[in-house]
């Protein structure tokens, strides 16, 4: 099982080379919670990101 800094690099990746991916993932953006709705494109698309496993999560 991959961490989640891992999931994030193999996605950003993987989205570099799929424009409906990152398409996707830029218009959650948009949404009223665009952290939340992220998360449910990744999980749409294979990657299983949840809010709670982000959180403190930067560098």
């Amino acid at each position: 099982m991959m961490n989640v800094v891992g999931m994030l690099d193999e996605l950003q990746t993987r989205v570099a080379h799929n424009e409906e991916w990152k398409r996707r993932l830029l218009a959650t953006r948009e949404e009223a919670e665009p952290l939340s709705a992220f998360c449910r494109v990744c999980r749409e698309l294979g990657y299983e990101l949840f809010f709670a496993g982000l959180e403190g999560k930067r560098h």
